[in-house]
């Protein structure tokens, strides 16, 4: 029974290694650019050239340059890939993709806050702060990656909330009275429940109250929510249309159950014990 070991080395450290069972000649260059990079990140995130200092910024080195190899491998432990990358791209064109990264989930919203009157947004992370989290949290690449995929989805969310509060009519009652409808610091996901529960024509007696979002409705009350539903729905553009989608499923099919009548169950419970 043979036993497969996963490879815990860095990418870069798989990278190198095969570089040099294959006599590469840029290896010379990567080690030059690799000790510039060390000095230049142990200023810049780690203050001063001390050893400790040193040993700190030759991590979080190695940890950037293994977020741009496993961004070209989308995730996958291959060295052949990391190689090629690295031959590719060599050691600043793999610094650029890390810290790219890092900046590019810091552009996106940390979360679903919709500023309808112009409140300011909460920031998130610095860039910075989410690089060395990934890096020195041992979360590497896919951390940061399941972070970015995270807040894509958000901003689908807000998006999607963008276009509701614009083109449905449900939307422009919510510009008029902010607060009697989604209250004074609405989320994304407060403005979609709000219209699409009224888009849907699902009667406020059948709404639950308080943070309760599960609505239990009888057959005929469901299908005819679930026919204005999907009307709206496919109003809403394609692109924005998977705000409304999580793990795959609808926020219909999330949020809006379908009850029989208590005796009608009953009478199915009856007579499946009987037939049994």
């Amino acid at each position: 029974m043979n036993l497969q070991v996963a490879d815990q080395r860095p990418a870069l450290t798989m990278a190198i290694a095969l570089a040099k069972e294959e006599h590469d000649p840029q290896l010379p260059q990567w080690e030059t650019d690799l000790a510039r990079m060390v000095a230049e990140i142990t200023r810049k995130f780690h203050a001063s050239l001390t050893m400790e200092g040193v040993r700190q910024g030759l991590t979080t080195t190695i940890g950037i340059l293994d977020l741009g190899l496993y961004h070209a491998s989308d995730g996958a432990v291959d060295p052949a890939i990391f190689l090629a990358t690295l031959r590719r791209d060599g050691i600043k064109g793999l610094s650029k993709a890390g810290i790219d990264l890092a900046k590019l989930c810091a552009s996106l919203p940390a979360t679903d806050f919709f500023p309808i009157q112009g409140e300011p947004v909460p920031e998130g992370d610095s860039a910075r702060d989410l690089l060395l989290g990934a890096i020195h949290g041992g979360g590497g690449y896919p951390s940061l990656a399941t972070k970015i995929g995270q807040r894509r989805q958000v901003r689908r969310e807000i998006e999607l909330a963008q276009w509701m509060l614009a083109h449905s009519s449900v939307g422009r009652v919510i510009q008029r009275n902010v607060e009697g409808t989604v209250g004074e610091l609405p989320t994304a996901e407060d403005l979609h429940w709000y219209v699409l529960t009224r888009e849907a024509g699902i009667p406020e007696r059948r709404l639950p109250k308080g943070l309760e979002r599960l609505i239990h409705l009888p057959p005929k009350v469901w299908s005819e929510a679930k026919e204005r539903y999907d009307a709206f729905v496919a109003r809403i553009p394609p692109t924005l249309q998977g705000g409304l989608l999580y793990r795959g499923e609808s926020w219909f099919e999330r949020f809006v159950l379908r009850v029989e009548p208590i005796a009608k169950a009953k009478e199915k419970k009856t007579r499946t014990a009987t037939t049994a």
